[in-house]
């Protein structure tokens, strides 16, 4: 997780965290295992490894979506040619914001 992100490309270690719809896709699918799963709702308490720290899954996903509803913006670390050739250069400012009473992006 990085900037409320979980990262939608890796390769050998590095990883990139520049969609939105990664996490959300993540989201989603924590909810359905907890929905089809006989005590899935258990899986939120299990500790994962987030930033360097050992902390429950259901701090990560409060973190992510708070940090959807704060907004994110970030140059992708980087960012140029070396991690996508085909990316024109504005491509790499990554700015998110999800409206808290409709739950779309504005």
């Amino acid at each position: 997780m990085r900037h409320g992100l979980v990262p939608n490309l890796m390769n050998q270690g590095n990883c990139r965290y520049n969609c939105r719809d990664a996490t959300w896709w993540w989201l989603y699918s924590i909810v359905r295992y907890i929905e089809l799963v006989p005590e899935g709702v258990q899986m939120l308490t299990e500790n994962v490894k987030c930033d360097g720290k050992v902390v429950q899954l259901q701090d990560v996903v409060h973190s992510s979506i708070q940090s959807h509803f704060e907004g994110i913006k970030f140059r992708e670390e980087n960012a140029g040619t070396q991690i996508d050739a085909h990316m024109k250069d504005e491509g790499f400012n990554i700015e998110i914001r999800v409206d808290q009473k409709t739950g779309m992006e504005p």
